[in-house]
């Protein structure tokens, strides 16, 4: 296994303060991510340097195994974290560069863009209503609460609380993927979203505890077999698409998406919705 661990890494020995502070520079749920695809990246290079041309030659492996561009880049920030962490130089050269390039073109053009598929408000109560307690909670949390998987699997009770508004909570997102730092992200849930979250409360509930009980990958699988049991097809990503594509159709401009913190950019909420104050945001106005 990789360890990713800032004192295993650094060219000088720091003290346990400064290894907090560097490891807490990146979530917990990215530092997985990345050891996971140096593990198979090492695995695969067999004792081979990690250099241009091996990352670019396993970039070949990956496309033709069929993986998708994401998987591509998620080896190229993962080298490059690895070796900024160690204080060497960018082992990502122009060979390996253009081949994720070509990686990203090829699954553009050969095995679609990937966005996952947007749904609409009709759909994800339809989904919502066949599940289970915990995958209603699931469905109606990440699309009110507009989160990606991972962020709904490092969600603990103590993220949630009543909210001003009556029937509603308040989601703290501590990080996120565009949110390494966790900086101040409060999103809300109402209605079907919050009372489903309260369903799944245990009394006793201990607020460190996770609020789902899954990882970000068992979250997708069940976010998926609940849209097909209802006869959709969709990813657990399709809850934050869907969020941008409604909010749009019903009104909300793209500065109210982008107040929920969901989006750094308008591109990203354009790009979605092509196809807060936390109480103030465009969930509790719109949906």
């Amino acid at each position: 296994m990789n360890d990713l661990a800032p004192t295993a890494a650094v060219p000088a020995p720091v003290t346990p303060a400064t290894d907090r502070l560097i490891r807490d520079s990146t979530s917990a749920n990215t530092r997985r991510a990345y050891a996971g695809a140096l593990d198979r990246l090492d695995a695969s290079l067999d004792a081979r340097p990690t250099d241009d041309a091996g990352i670019a030659e396993y970039l070949g492996t990956l496309d033709a195994a069929g993986k998708s561009p994401a998987t591509a880049s998620m080896v190229i920030a993962a080298v490059r974290f690895r070796a900024k962490l160690a204080g060497q130089p960018d082992p990502v050269g122009p060979i390996a560069d253009r081949a994720h390039k070509g990686f990203r073109r090829a699954g553009r053009n050969e095995r679609g863009r990937g966005q996952a598929p947007a749904l609409d408000l009709d759909a994800i109560r339809e989904i919502a209503g066949q599940c289970t307690p915990l995958d209603r909670a699931i469905v109606l949390t990440m699309f009110q609460a507009c989160l990606r998987r991972s962020e709904a699997a490092a969600l603990e009770w103590r993220d949630i609380e009543p909210a001003a508004i009556p029937g509603a909570l308040r989601i703290t997102v501590r990080a996120s993927k565009t949110n390494q730092e966790g900086a101040p992200d409060v999103r809300l849930v109402k209605n079907g979203a919050a009372r489903a979250l309260l369903a799944i409360r245990p009394d006793d509930v201990d607020p460190a505890a996770s609020v789902f009980g899954l990882s970000g990958q068992s979250i997708g699988r069940r976010f998926s077999a609940a849209a097909k049991r209802a006869g959709y097809r969709a990813t657990a990503h399709s809850a934050r698409v869907t969020y941008a594509s409604e909010l749009t159709r019903l009104g909300a401009s793209t500065t109210e998406a982008m107040r929920a913190d969901a989006w750094k950019t308008a591109r990203m909420v354009a790009h979605y919705s092509a196809g807060v104050a936390a109480e103030d945001n465009a969930t509790a106005k719109y949906l």
